[in-house]
């Protein structure tokens, strides 16, 4: 085998045994339990590790609406309201993020936002600041970043958008 085949397959052994380790399986029983307290919206945006934190204060009977849905508006909203309560919190003892890397382990780490979401997330905002073009050849642009109003304001976009 030569030199650069074997690093090549090195390198594809570890990113693949990466993505296993980060992988998470929750149980079944976790899982529709998730998905009878909060809506798809939210599940789809949030890590579900996140999520279960906030069994103990969400409520377990929801009510139904009129077409005989559940209602998962108090629930989405403890969690929303603590997301941007802990942006708030992080900007306030670390400075205003301005940099689409810091905003990305800040959404993910802190406030809770599945990593992949939020990779997408980035990559399209970066994309609409340079008009497809996220790399103009010599820095990424990072000017959207306080555009949108760091980690709240990205919440915000991201809640409305998605």
């Amino acid at each position: 085998m030569s030199p650069v085949t074997s690093k090549l397959s090195i390198l594809f052994s570890k990113l693949t045994s990466q993505s296993k380790k980060q992988k998470s399986i929750l149980s079944q029983e976790d899982e529709l339990l998730l998905s009878t307290l909060f809506s798809p919206k939210l599940l789809k945006i949030f890590s579900h590790h996140h999520l279960l934190s906030f069994i103990p204060r969400v409520s377990s009977s929801l009510p139904l609406t009129e077409s005989g849905d559940q209602d998962f508006g108090e629930n989405d909203d403890k969690v929303i309201i603590q997301a941007r309560r802990m942006g708030k919190e992080y900007e306030k003892m670390n400075g205003r993020v301005y940099d689409a890397g810091k905003l990305e382990r800040c959404l993910v780490d802190v406030v809770g936002l599945r990593k992949e979401f939020v990779l997408g997330y980035v990559r399209w905002k970066r994309d609409g600041a340079l008009g497809g073009m996220g790399f103009d050849g010599a820095e990424w642009n990072e000017e959207w970043v306080g555009e949108v109003g760091g980690v709240e304001g990205a919440l915000g976009d991201i809640l409305v958008n998605f």
